[in-house]
């Protein structure tokens, strides 16, 4: 008996195997369905988290500063509507008219805590107000301040130019700004992410693991209702300002509206490209197999694992975010790599054993991929394994997801592929010149191996050398505005707030002096003045806002002259406190000893440098200026937290890599049983990496929270393609101990299966070509890179190697080669 169908050499594994899954596939199946049938009703609970918390670091101590500034100084999770008239004329009666209906659509919102406009700012010039009545003699367009007089004071006043209007009088923005999380909330993630911290540093003791597994589905319930509230919110709004499109060019900006599309486009390319990345698999397994059961189980097998994903995600209530919802395409090309060279192996035994029973064709070659697949699986775990050291929650989930799918991609192949494929009829047998293995497209890999290897090695050397290079120009930079198509409404939006309205991304300073009343005092406040003047200057920011500029208001209110400080001090403790609440309570806490100097961003900026500018501010921040100062100056706002998070990205992704391949090279170790053959593995899988990543730096696309994961990918990609190639030369050695005939039947064998796989991915990803997401985009290109490059240093480079290093010991025959 040929030892492929030799049952009395199977392991009781495989004995077990042979028993229940092949012997008893409709079961089987049956029990596939109703998992699938469970599982395909939880999916409808899968939801994108469309939450800032997603460009943030878990454990950022600049996090928890945030925090307490919010606490401090109140919301900013606003966001703002653009209004350019299509009359041209803003302060007509129409536009006020329309503009103070969509005020009070958006008002009613239940969680919206404010709403600023031009029409109920407070306005001290329309008519003048005298200094004795500033704080009530003020008047607003809601309140019958002339339109005229309204337009010359707010495209000069300090709070309100390049903020709610722009200097010509023609644009305007409403900002409409969300109430805070809830107290108890608060209190209950604040309580979580101690108990989180001590559990980190090992000091968590019994009791207060009990309160952390009490509070955990407490949190995530509470989080995922506000989550929902958040989503809710941006409908809300859209569908407000959508009704008011013939008031002229409407755009909406703000951190949530460019989260919530994001979560829109990633949302959009799950189901668009879902489909047709199926239907681009379907149809070139059809043109390579040309058989009804080669291309709809594959297909199938692909399916059912991300749609059982899906159902998990779903029935746990574990969110996906935009890092994360790349794990569909992924997981579809990993269960497709299984499947595939299952497809192969059988075909190649059916073609060399056509009088063979279906059922020993199926056993045999699950015994033969079995081993090299989950070893496969294992290793890119540990790939997607590194992804977990970032610290960055959305980063983590996606290296745990993927790890799960791994998992469930070769349950489905080993499992759901064989129990379908039984029932099929064996059908006829392959040409037999599969079964020689000496004729196939990959024949010319051979050849070029054979006859130019040193040709391959000195270009393998060279794209190392020149990649390497291009890894050490990587630029840990990009902005949000980048994320998006020009011709999107999101990119138009942020662009029209970049421009004219003061920038996009919040960033702050916080000045915290010592005693109550600090900045109520001529010296502190011409300090605030230098810091504000400072930070004004930097080409970066766009409209910054600080107590500073409401002196200048009451300055210019006082015709120019320098207000005496007991009349500001009467001035802020006579405001009313829907003004208080609105001009100072953002910008100076309650005992005036902390003052808050408010920022955004300039997006849109090419020349912008997120780390470059806040070094230059805490360099300010710590410099002479404040050495014989009694205050301290902190930036902070989400500006600072996301590129907190930038910097962590590269030292926890790419300066870790090196560990990754490391930890690869120790498993190749332990499956080769060979440090020789562990090393000749380890090598091809450098160059797709290095290559990826060299790529990104030679280009100047920008390391970001999904671009990162590029080298993670690729190289889970690559070492599938090193182990199915060795394990199959292993095997062809041991029946003809000659290693240039071994590669071409390598080449033939599992490379068939290698070459299959990555027609299909070619085909699949080319599609997210066609996103309104850049980071998709990006997604796709360097995924088909990635596994180009894979296979064709695992059919050329590798065998190379094999052929020179003699890693399996000698030939029978010794074979010259080039």
């Amino acid at each position: 008996m040929n030892e492929h169908f030799d049952k009395t050499k199977m392991s009781a594994l495989a004995r077990f195997y042979d028993n229940t899954v092949l012997a008893f596939p409709i079961p089987v199946l049956i029990f596939v369905g109703a998992l699938t049938a469970f599982l395909g009703y939880q999916s409808q609970y899968f939801t994108l988290d469309a939450s800032s918390d997603a460009i943030v670091l878990e454990n950022d101590e600049d996090l928890k500063y945030y925090d307490e500034t919010r606490e401090l100084f109140g919301s900013d999770d606003y966001v703002f509507i653009v209004l350019e008239p299509a009359d041209g004329d803003l302060f007509s009666e129409r536009t006020l008219e329309q503009l103070g209906k969509m005020s009070d659509e958006l008002a009613a919102l239940s969680d919206v805590e404010s709403i600023t406009s031009i029409l109920n700012v407070p306005l001290f010039h329309s008519p003048d107000v005298p200094l004795v009545n500033l704080a009530r003699g003020y008047t607003s367009l809601v309140t019958g301040a002339d339109p005229e007089m309204a337009r010359a004071e707010m495209t000069t006043s300090p709070l309100y130019k390049n903020y709610l209007i722009d200097e010509t009088g023609s644009i305007t923005a409403i900002q409409v700004t969300f109430k805070e999380d809830p107290p108890e909330f608060k209190k209950l993630e604040k309580r979580r992410l101690e108990l989180r911290t001590k559990r980190r540093d090992g000091s968590l003791t019994s009791e207060e693991l009990t309160e952390l597994a009490e509070l955990e589905p407490q949190y995530e319930d509470q989080y995922e209702a506000l989550i929902a509230e958040s989503n809710e919110n941006v409908v809300q709004v859209r569908e407000i300002v959508g009704r008011y499109g013939d008031l002229g060019e409407l755009h909406i900006g703000g951190v949530p509206m460019i989260m919530a599309d994001i979560i829109n486009y990633v949302e959009q390319d799950i189901k668009m490209f879902g489909l047709l990345i199926s239907f681009m698999v379907i149809i070139v397994l059809t043109l390579i197999f040309r058989r009804v059961r080669w291309v709809l189980l594959p297909t199938l097998a692909c399916i059912l694992t991300v749609l059982f994903m899906f159902g998990y995600l779903g029935w746990t209530r574990w969110s996906a975010t935009i890092v994360t919802s790349n794990f569909p395409s992924l997981l579809f090309v990993i269960a497709l790599a299984d499947v595939l060279h299952l497809v192969v192996h059988y075909r190649e035994l059916h073609a060399r054993f056509p009088d063979q029973e279906k059922r020993d064709l199926i056993l045999a070659s699950c015994r033969h991929v079995a081993v090299p697949c989950l070893y496969t699986s294992l290793t890119t775990c540990v790939g997607f394994g590194s992804l977990i050291v970032s610290g960055i929650r959305p980063v983590m989930d996606f290296g745990i997801m993927m790890a799960m799918g791994v998992g469930l991609a070769y349950f489905m192949s080993f499992i759901f592929f064989p129990a379908a494929l039984i029932l099929f009829t064996k059908g006829k047998a392959p040409s037999a010149k599969l079964a020689e293995l000496e004729e196939s497209p990959l024949t010319i890999f051979g050849k070029m191996t054979e006859n130019y290897g040193k040709l391959i090695t000195v270009g393998s050397i060279a794209i190392v050398a020149v990649f390497s290079i291009g890894t050490q120009r990587l630029v840990v930079e990009n902005s949000f505005i980048g994320y998006f198509k020009k011709d999107t409404p999101i990119y138009q939006g942020m662009s029209k707030l970049d421009r004219e309205l003061g920038g996009t991304m919040p960033l702050e300073v916080v000045l915290i002096g010592e005693g109550k009343d600090y900045w109520i005092n001529r010296e502190n406040l011409a300090k605030l003045k230098e810091v504000h003047e400072w930070l004004d200057e930097l080409p970066e920011t766009g409209v910054v806002i600080s107590p500073h500029t409401m002196v200048k208001l009451i300055t210019k209110v006082n015709k120019g002259e320098e207000v005496p400080i007991p009349i500001i001090k009467m001035a802020l403790a006579q405001l009313p406190k829907d003004i208080e609440d609105a001009v100072v309570g953002p910008y100076m806490n309650e005992d005036r000893s902390q003052v808050r100097i408010a920022m955004r961003a300039i997006e849109s900026d090419d020349s912008l440098s997120r780390k470059d500018l806040m070094d230059r501010i805490d360099a300010y921040l710590e410099s002479d200026v404040f050495a014989a100062e009694e205050m301290t100056g902190k930036s902070t706002g989400l500006f600072q937290l996301y590129n907190n998070l930038l910097q962590s990205l590269y030292t926890s992704q790419i300066q870790t890599i090196g560990a990754v391949f490391g930890g690869i090279w120790i498993m190749f170790v332990l499956l080769f049983r060979s440090i020789r053959l562990a090393t000749i593995a380890i090598i091809p899988n450098i160059i797709p990496v290095v290559l990826v990543i060299g790529t990104l730096g030679w280009s100047g696309i920008p390391l970001d929270i999904m671009t990162t994961m590029t080298a993670a990918i690729t190289l889970g990609i690559a070492v599938d393609f090193a182990i199915h190639y060795i394990h199959r030369f292993q095997h062809e050695f041991a029946e003809n101990p000659n290693y240039v005939a071994c590669m071409y039947r390598c080449n033939n064998s599992i490379g068939r299966a290698m070459y299959f796989t990555t027609l299909t991915i070619i085909a699949g990803f080319s599609l997210l070509f066609f996103s309104n997401f850049i980071p998709n985009i990006y997604f796709g290109v360097f995924t088909i890179l990635a596994i180009l490059v894979a296979f064709m240093a695992a059919v050329t480079l590798l065998p190379l190697m094999m052929i020179w290093l003699k890693p399996l010991g000698k030939e029978s025959e010794p074979v010259e080669t080039a």
